[in-house]
């Protein structure tokens, strides 16, 4: 029972993605970047602590600015756009899942991506 759950909750975070991608794309995309971004920058450091080199890494802070600006867009556009969204995923969900239960599973953990936790990636 145990592998059946693991694979359904891997399956629902799949399917949740799918759907943000469908109505917010250039949000995800973003997200995603800087998600690796992020990883990348952990990665480097663990490999930089075990090294003798003493080179710090460099930020271009225009690329910073950039980014400030390009989050800005995004979550204005998520601001305008996401009630909507919520109503045609709830809709995708309903039409895809006849189980009540996971259909509301799912639409909880699509309701979870929210812009708190957009901003928290992005900084």
């Amino acid at each position: 029972m145990a592998l059946y759950q693991d694979l359904a909750h891997s399956h629902i975070g799949l399917y949740v993605e799918e759907e943000l991608m469908k109505y917010f794309p250039r949000l995800i995309q973003f997200l995603k970047g800087k998600e690796d971004k992020k990883n990348n920058n952990n990665n480097n450091n663990t490999a930089s602590s075990t090294s003798t080199s003493t080179e710090q890494p460099t930020t271009n802070g225009s690329a910073s600015i950039h980014n400030a600006e390009e989050a800005g867009t995004l979550l204005l556009q998520f601001d305008r756009e996401w009630k909507e969204a919520v109503k045609r995923i709830d809709s995708d969900i309903i039409v895809g899942f006849s189980n009540f239960r996971t259909g509301s599973d799912i639409l909880k953990k699509v309701c979870r991506c929210s812009p708190p936790q957009a901003t928290e990636t992005v900084l």
